[in-house]
């Protein structure tokens, strides 16, 4: 997988990377909550669920200009664009398990 992001363009790869980035850091602070169940881990994975939805979002929006902007192939776009957007279902799974 590492190979195949070597060939992604700059833009896709930063934003592949962050999304990598986020749902490791969301899923060790969901994991972190689940086990010690304390309200402040609660809320500092709200916070970072907004940044994470907003940045993400902003990586979306980023991937789909440059889409139009320059010859990327749609499959590389396409890609970039869902692994940006994975992350917020995850999260609201994770929202949902907490909360039961």
């Amino acid at each position: 997988m590492m190979h195949k992001l070597r060939t992604f363009s700059h833009g896709n790869s930063i934003a592949l990377q962050f999304a990598g980035i986020t749902l490791a850091v969301g899923s060790v602070i969901f994991l972190s909550a689940l086990s010690w169940g304390t309200d402040a881990l609660l809320g500092v994975g709200i916070v970072f669920l907004f940044c994470a939805v907003f940045i993400n979002g902003l990586m979306f929006l980023g991937v789909l200009i440059r889409s139009f902007n320059e010859h990327i192939p749609v499959q590389e776009t396409i890609f970039t664009m869902y692994m940006c957007l994975l992350n917020i279902p995850i999260a609201l799974l994770f929202i949902k398990i907490l909360s039961l």
